[in-house]
């Protein structure tokens, strides 16, 4: 699978930062699928974000977990378990803008 992963920080009640990475998992019907990226323990960070990466299934595991939010509604976070990735070397190219001027 190539997967272009993003790091975001957030901060901790205590005010502490700390990184969340995060991908788009393509499903076979053509959806998308937003879900957490966790790196097993002894596997070396990316230095750089967004990269893409190649990583093989079964080198990774993905865990679902649904719970229900202050209204009641039902939600399901998908987390995204790499226990190995290979770099590609391409650089990340935002198109979030082309089409405007």
């Amino acid at each position: 699978m190539r997967l272009t992963i993003f790091a975001k920080t957030l901060r901790s009640r205590e005010g502490k930062p700390f990184k969340v990475y995060l991908t788009r998992l393509k499903k076979t019907t053509g959806e998308e699928d937003t879900c957490r990226v966790m790196f097993r323990e002894g596997i070396q960070i990316p230095p750089t974000f967004p990269v893409i990466v190649d990583v093989e299934k079964k080198n990774a595991q993905l865990s679902s977990k649904h719970y229900l939010d202050d209204s009641g509604q039902e939600h399901k976070t998908l987390t995204l378990w790499v226990d190995a990735y290979t770099p590609t070397g391409e650089e990340y190219i935002d198109h979030s803008l082309d089409e405007y001027i």
